[in-house]
């Protein structure tokens, strides 16, 4: 900093040291004739005077100087004391998981970012909603939460670790005795609770997870949001199975979420990102359909611990988690009735996964022999493959293929309701994959 101030110096003030030396020179030459050194002397006033103000100048600039060199060392101490919480939280938090097995799961350890969902999520926060929180893990999240609104706000967290689940229950639950609730259950595992409990009958892990939280009811707006950090792509696979099928999630609740997830989720997400377009097109069409998203922020891989592994590849330039508030698309209804939905969704996930040699006209006449003239009519090319369609396209396809006098008696019905009663029936898990 020193050799920027005497270089900044000699640049503003050199001009000024030439005149002054000049000056000088020419006012110290004596002369023989007395009032010649009457008036030198009188010529060096204006010179004293050029003297203080340069210094003044330079005392100005030195102070200002010392100032820019507080302020960044005190922004420097405020990084480093920042990093060094962030650092000790993911300590704490390694500490508090060692042995245990560790899933998809990570936490927050930085309190600014957590503070960030907190702020976009009081925007939306009405009277009497409620907060369901994924894997709170230390309650950083859960802080800011409670303390987001001036009243008291019903939060129930959801922590399948019971380490982190007796640390919450011993630092905060004390303290906010009303608002807050402990679950063992795991609730981004909410389709497998749903498997089981088709399975066995007597079992209702579903209800005593979704029970207390409020249903929609007759508002436009569900009163219930859910909030966290999600890594597994196939949790948004299962939204779109819950939403189809009307279940979990979708049953009676409605939920708004408010999710950190991985720049390489979001992008499998994104309409706009032209990368993943093809590889992920099942699972986006259906995405679009059922789901609105909006991107309100980001924040750094290093604000949530354990630290994931990288998502980006070789077409992302970053490895920031995107901040995105997903509700259900309201319009859909417009569009497809609700008993329709599993026809939709069936239609859907059939066509587009089809061989690139095949199109999509032959591909529908297999289920309605002689519907393709009606189709081509209608502008759909009858060489076209069902990927090289866009949204609207693909739904006025169905609506013409459904609206065919012979759709009811077609074997389309008989694969649905197999492809249906797999995700009711079996013991394991399974949720169709975003991939082709």
């Amino acid at each position: 900093m020193a050799f920027q101030r005497s270089r900044l110096t000699n640049l503003l003030l050199g001009p000024v040291y030439g005149i002054l030396r000049r000056g000088c020179v020419s006012g110290s030459l004596k002369s023989d004739n007395p009032s010649n050194e009457k008036k030198n002397i009188d010529q060096c006033h204006p010179q004293k005077q050029r003297t203080r103000q340069i210094s003044l100048l330079q005392d100005m600039i030195k102070k200002k100087s010392q100032q820019e060199d507080l302020s960044t060392k005190n922004n420097d101490e405020h990084s480093k004391e920042e990093r060094r919480i962030i650092k000790a939280n993911g300590k704490k938090l390694s500490l508090l998981l060692k042995g245990i097995k560790k899933g998809r799961y990570q936490y927050f350890v930085d309190r600014h970012v957590a503070k960030t969902l907190s702020d976009h999520l009081k925007d939306d926060l009405e009277e009497n909603d409620v907060i369901a929180e994924i894997s709170p893990g230390l309650g950083l999240l859960t802080e800011e939460l409670l303390a987001c609104t001036d009243q008291p706000v019903s939060i129930y967290a959801y922590e399948p670790c019971d380490v982190l689940r007796s640390h919450l229950a011993t630092t905060l639950l004390p303290h906010h005795s009303e608002s807050l609730h402990l679950s063992g259950y795991d609730i981004q595992k909410f389709y497998s609770y749903y498997i089981i409990d088709k399975r066995v009958l007597e079992s209702e892990y579903l209800n005593e997870i979704l029970g207390p939280l409020p249903a929609k009811g007759d508002r436009e707006v569900s009163p219930v949001k859910i909030v966290g950090v999600v890594y597994d792509l196939k949790f948004f696979s299962r939204l779109t199975l819950s939403f189809t099928l009307q279940c979990c999630f979708f049953k009676e609740i409605y939920p708004v979420f408010y999710l950190y997830v991985p720049h390489k989720v979001y992008c499998c997400l994104d309409r706009h990102y032209s990368y993943y377009r093809n590889r992920y097109l099942v699972g986006r069409h259906l995405f679009w359909y059922y789901f609105t998203m909006e991107e309100l922020d980001t924040a750094p891989r290093a604000a949530f611990s354990p630290s994931p592994q990288l998502q980006c590849g070789k077409h992302e330039t970053t490895e920031d988690l995107h901040l995105v508030k997903i509700s259900h698309n309201p319009d859909i209804f417009n569009k497809v009735n609700l008993s329709e939905l599993e026809n939709f969704h069936f239609f859907i996930r059939t066509v587009l996964p089809i061989r690139r040699d095949d199109t999509l006209v032959l591909r529908l006449e297999r289920w309605i022999p002689d519907c393709g003239p009606e189709l081509i009519k209608n502008g759909i090319h009858p060489f076209a493959h069902p990927r090289d369609l866009d949204s609207d396209q693909l739904f006025l396809a169905y609506k013409i293929f459904t609206s065919n006098p012979a759709f009811h008696q077609s074997v389309f019905h008989i694969q649905r309701k197999q492809y249906v009663a797999r995700y009711g029936e079996k013991g394991q898990e399974e949720t169709l994959t975003l991939k082709d």
